[in-house]
């Protein structure tokens, strides 16, 4: 009899996990019986999910990126947001990736050696742990809080969930084939409701309802998913998919084009541009020219105070509504009220860096609401 025992004895994880899953089921199924409470048997039918989530979870990582374009941030309890439904997504995979890691050394210990020790895993190690240290200095605990929170459940997703699955390049084009078919099916929503506006400048907002919060989010995500969509073209297996991935990149600049976003226009030169450096082996030397460029400019604008010549005249500097021959005027006159709001945002941030050069105010960083507030404290508006 003993032997007999010994032998139905679990002896791999499997197995234990098999025979905890049996037991939940029992226990669950008796007490959902006893009490007639059918609730009682979640544990048990959790388990499953669990485990599917821990072995198949890279199913949820390529189902974010589906879901990606139609989120929406809803309002929870407390002042908190979440983006619905890539965020859930997010946190799940935050549990997922650690733990799928913990039970693969092997995997993990690959991961390290490749690339934990690459500078840009440095630089973010680096910025959660100063944002842990600066969150002791906060003049905000709680959202200081809130922003080492959420740095957690994207980083780990995108970052380590990344390094993980993407191992070859049919994984990273398979990842990018997810976010621009997305995408593209988002743009045929908004892109019909923005014709029926007349592709207008002013309504181009409340064309992109509900899955883009504005103009800029969605222009964004268009000049980052075109050079995927031509990347996807060129590698295609077939002439048909070709010809497929090529509609996509076309829908994706027209959709650019009448998101009438400046930045994202200026983006898709830049990028050609910065392509040509990358293939003739010149980014340190551009990085260079940028960095004493910038040196040199912050230089001059703070000696003297010299910035101050370039004060906006309020007059002038206006929001044009939907003119958008104006809008563009006013951003090489410099009377545009987006770019002086910046010019306000650096002003304003070197005033708190004189407050608390050491610590700083803490996570999170300098933000919209920040600059509002503290402008008039600086006679700037």
């Amino acid at each position: 009899m003993r032997q007999f025992l010994l032998r139905l004895r679990p002896v791999e994880a499997s197995q234990w996990v098999f025979s905890g899953f049996l037991g939940l089921l029992l226990l669950g199924g008796a007490l959902a019986a006893l009490l007639e409470q059918p609730l009682l048997l979640l544990p048990a039918l959790a388990v499953p999910v669990v485990v599917l989530m821990l072995s198949r979870w890279t199913w949820l990582y390529y189902l974010l990126f589906l879901t990606l374009p139609f989120s929406r941030e809803i309002s929870l309890p407390g002042g908190l947001s979440m983006d619905v439904p890539s965020e859930p997504f997010m946190l799940t995979l935050l549990v997922c990736v650690p733990l799928s890691l913990l039970l693969t050394p092997r995997s993990a210990g690959q991961l390290v050696r490749r690339e934990w020790y690459h500078p840009l895993i440095v630089l973010l190690v680096m910025l959660l742990l100063w944002a842990l240290l600066d969150s002791f200095f906060s003049v905000n605990t709680l959202k200081s809080i809130k922003y080492l929170l959420a740095k957690c459940w994207y980083l780990v997703p995108f970052v380590l969930g990344t390094l993980v699955i993407a191992k070859r390049p049919a994984d990273f084009w398979r990842m990018a084939a997810c976010y621009v078919g997305a995408a593209v099916v988002s743009l045929f929503w908004v892109l019909a409701r923005h014709a029926g506006y007349g592709f207008s400048f002013a309504k181009v907002n409340k064309a992109i309802q509900p899955f883009y919060l504005n103009h800029v989010i969605y222009a964004t995500v268009l000049a980052l998913l075109l050079p995927l969509a031509v990347g996807l073209a060129l590698q295609a297996a077939t002439p048909g998919r070709r010809r497929l991935w090529l509609a996509a990149s076309g829908l994706l600049l027209f959709g650019l084009i009448t998101s009438y976003t400046r930045a994202s226009w200026l983006s898709l030169p830049v990028a050609g541009i910065f392509y040509v450096v990358m293939r003739l082996r010149l980014t340190r030397v551009l990085l260079a020219t940028l960095a004493l460029s910038v040196g040199a400019a912050t230089c001059y604008f703070v000696s003297s105070e010299n910035f101050m010549r370039f004060r906006p005249d309020y007059e002038k500097t206006i929001w044009h509504g939907g003119n958008l021959a104006a809008h563009l005027a006013s951003t090489y006159k410099f009377q545009d009220v987006s770019g002086m709001e910046r010019v306000y945002r650096w002003v304003a941030a070197a005033n708190m860096i004189a407050d608390k050069p050491l610590v700083g105010s803490g996570p999170p960083p300098f933000t919209r609401s920040t600059s509002a507030t503290l402008f008039p404290a600086f006679g700037l508006m």
